[in-house]
């Protein structure tokens, strides 16, 4: 039986400090203020004074890297104190935005907080992604503003919302994007359900999807994906590879400037506020039952292919822990289909498994070398979470949970110690213990 991975607070957080935005795309709730209509008006000031206690809340609940949000985080008039005021407590720093209202400036700012990665959100080439942000010439400063990041050597990922109006020219805006304007991470979000004025997508539209990134990977080499959370079980197994998973109210939280604890950035329901409730108690207590899963139907729970159940904003986003759009609800699979749909997805995954040892077979020879004296050349911060285990995340890669030898390998790679000083020393911690 699956069951939610339980940490003691979220790893990232998606700091929002504001939901407002100066486009106005049609999916999105900033353009409507679906947000803002249950919150007070604050003054600068106090959003400002809002945000420094909270990252202070963040900082003593372990979290490791903060994501300036929106809205359009840089519409608020003092986030460029607020950046360096999470630099100097240590985060690691990375934001969203569209990337039309910065300065060349802002770049060295960025350089100087740490900052390696972005995301500059764009939805097609310049005429339909003008459409859809409703605001003329939004493209090209974006576009110029992502040319000023890659001269510093910021990495800009391009995230790309599907929708009827700027999906059929999605192959060509990725061609224009990679080879005209040298992005190289491109992925496609899902697009959730509104009042349906703009229309929705399918199954067979979002297979269409997983179809078109497959035709873009072979045909142009272009490592696009989808990076949503999506039902494994109704996606043919050639194309997960190109599927990502969905960390939310596992190791990602978002956070307003209203201090309100959000374990999905699509939804508009609160956990808890962290000015009435510390982080880990909010993680802890508000999380136990969709760590559980009973929101999911059984076939899920069962699922030896487990993604998290699809994505839980797509129903509707006035409501938490919902299935998928695309699977049923709980009370509505009976026990012999959760049965039926198992045992496919059993067969599924010993189908991938297998192809996967083959394509790892026809790579055993490549092999890397390393260097006498190794290093950790990319930045890390790490987090304990009890006696023998710790949270790392790494820039530009991931999280990693490690135990203390990795750990005490890991402080060993600094470039003076060799591989056999490394094995000595180990040697000696275990023969002391």
């Amino acid at each position: 039986m699956n069951i939610g991975t339980k940490i003691s607070a979220p790893i990232s957080v998606n700091l929002e400090l504001t939901d407002q935005c100066n486009l106005g795309c049609f999916f999105c709730f900033s353009s409507r203020n679906i947000s803002s209509q249950q919150y007070p008006t604050l003054s600068s000031e106090e959003r400002y004074e809002n945000l420094v206690q909270i990252l202070h809340f963040l900082k003593e609940a372990g979290v490791l890297e903060v994501r300036f949000f929106g809205g359009e985080f840089s519409l608020v008039r003092n986030w460029r104190q607020l950046m360096e005021y999470a630099h100097k407590l240590g985060f690691f720093i990375s934001f969203v935005s569209n990337g039309t209202l910065f300065h060349n400036e802002d770049v060295a700012l960025f350089k100087q907080v740490g900052i390696t990665e972005c995301s500059i959100s764009l939805h097609g080439k310049r005429d339909v992604h003008d459409q859809v942000t409703k605001r003329p010439g939004s493209f090209d400063k974006a576009v110029g503003f992502i040319k000023a990041l890659q001269r510093e050597h910021i990495d800009v990922a391009v995230p790309f919302t599907p929708t009827p109006v700027n999906l059929p020219f999605f192959e060509e805006f990725v061609v224009l994007m990679s080879r005209d304007h040298h992005i190289e991470t491109i992925g496609m979000n899902r697009l959730y359900k509104d009042d349906g004025s703009y229309g929705q997508l399918s199954l067979s539209d979002y297979i269409d999807i997983f179809k078109l990134l497959h035709k873009i990977r072979v045909k142009y080499n272009i490592p696009v994906n989808f990076l949503d959370s999506f039902p494994r079980c109704l996606v043919p197994m050639r194309y997960w590879p190109y599927m990502m998973y969905c960390a939310q109210g596992i190791a990602f939280a978002q956070v307003n400037a209203f201090g309100d604890v959000k374990n999905c950035s699509s939804v508009h329901v609160s956990l808890g506020n962290l000015f009435q409730q510390d982080m880990k108690s909010i993680w802890d207590i508000e999380l136990r039952d969709f760590r559980k899963l009973n929101h999911l139907p059984l076939s899920c729970r069962l699922c030896p292919i487990y993604c998290g159940g699809g994505c839980i904003a797509t129903r509707t986003m006035e409501s938490n822990f919902v299935p998928d759009e695309f699977i049923s609800m709980p009370e509505e699979e009976s026990l012999i289909e959760a049965i039926k749909i198992t045992a496919k997805n059993y067969l599924k995954k010993w189908l991938f498994q297998s192809l996967s040892f083959i394509r790892h077979q026809d790579n055993s020879h490549i092999q890397q070398e390393i260097p006498e004296c190794p290093i950790m050349k990319r930045k890390y911060r790490l987090r304990k979470e009890d006696e023998n285990s710790y949270i790392g995340l790494f820039d530009n890669r991931g999280i990693l949970f490690l135990d203390q030898d990795a750990v005490d390998i890991l402080r060993m790679l600094n470039g003076s110690n060799s591989l056999q000083d490394i094995s000595k020393k180990k040697k000696y911690v275990h023969n002391k213990g």
